[in-house]
């Protein structure tokens, strides 16, 4: 069975190596160029592709008449789409036989969308998880064949969530193969019902809101902490990342963003513990001056 692979990020190359593993033939594999302006701490497809010499197309888009073209010359029998940016519209969808499948980093339908660990996290949940699904021209809304659940603790990080689901990877991907390949593959529609979706994150997003409440900003600050671009306030003028904390179970006294004790917040609703912040630029840890009132 050939394959077109759209990858991205550390999944896309677990995705290729398992592939490649499999021994399933890659006719091509379609990268994004990376973002001189993102962070990127994750592995590099294009290099992944350079090792294990993969016809690589880095920055090419898919769904343009001319890469289509292309595409259906190679007359792929699946596609695979490891964390790709871009949606993959109809036109394109229906040059494989056996359609797409995709790996998607939510229990599906929630958390459709970019980011779905960090969001999971923002919003509280107690879990995160992977899926398997059919690649349609909606965002992650196509027919669920596997699906693995991992925790969220109190005090996870994304990161650490993330690193969790790393080794499932792999191993979802392989039992999928193996269902699809022995024509015991079980798919499930999807409850619309129950569907939430959400946009992509950027640097800019990690402004914090302090008259949200202590608990909701640690859910903040730990989603957006290393190696993601940080939860951040201002002070004296200057941008004040904060990389950890803890909500106190006692009430503020004072304004939302007011420092009422050593490293102690004001919020809309209970104190954020802040125990490690600092500014922009800077290694060394900052102290909050009792009196001060981030954000203005």
């Amino acid at each position: 069975m050939s394959a077109v692979v759209f990858a991205y990020h550390d999944v896309g190359c677990l995705g290729l190596r398992v592939l490649h593993r499999l021994k399933i033939p890659i006719a091509a594999v379609y990268t994004h160029a990376d973002d001189p302006t993102e962070n990127t701490w994750f592995g590099s497809v294009r290099r992944t592709c350079e090792e294990l010499k993969l016809p690589v197309h880095v920055g090419a888009d898919p769904n343009s008449e001319g890469e289509r073209e292309k595409i259906a010359k190679l007359k792929p029998a699946a596609f695979f789409s490891f964390y790709f940016r871009d949606l993959l519209k109809q036109p394109l969808l229906a040059i494989p036989r056996h359609g797409g499948v995709n790996l998607h980093g939510s229990l599906l339908p929630r958390y459709r969308g970019r980011a779905p660990v960090n969001w999971a996290i923002i919003h509280g949940e107690t879990a995160a998880g992977l899926t398997v699904h059919r690649v349609t021209e909606q965002v992650d809304a196509g027919a669920i064949l596997l699906q693995r659940r991992v925790p969220i603790g109190p005090d996870d990080t994304a990161g650490a969530v993330t690193e969790r689901l790393r080794p499932l990877y792999p191993v979802l991907l392989d039992k999928a193969l193996e269902a699809i390949g022995s024509g015991r593959a079980a798919w499930r529609e999807q409850d619309e019902s129950q569907a939430t979706i959400y946009p992509k994150r950027g640097p800019e997003d990690g402004a914090i809101d302090w008259t949200r409440s202590a608990p909701e900003l640690h859910n903040f600050v730990r989603a957006l902490a290393p190696p993601y671009p940080g939860a951040f306030t201002a002070l004296e003028g200057r941008r004040l990342f904060i990389w950890s904390s803890r909500p106190l179970e006692k009430q503020a006294g004072g304004a939302p963003g007011t420092v009422v004790a050593a490293g102690q917040v004001a919020t809309g609703n209970g104190i954020l513990q802040v125990l490690d912040c600092r500014f922009e630029g800077e290694t060394a840890a900052s102290p909050l001056p009792v009196g001060a009132r981030l954000g203005s």
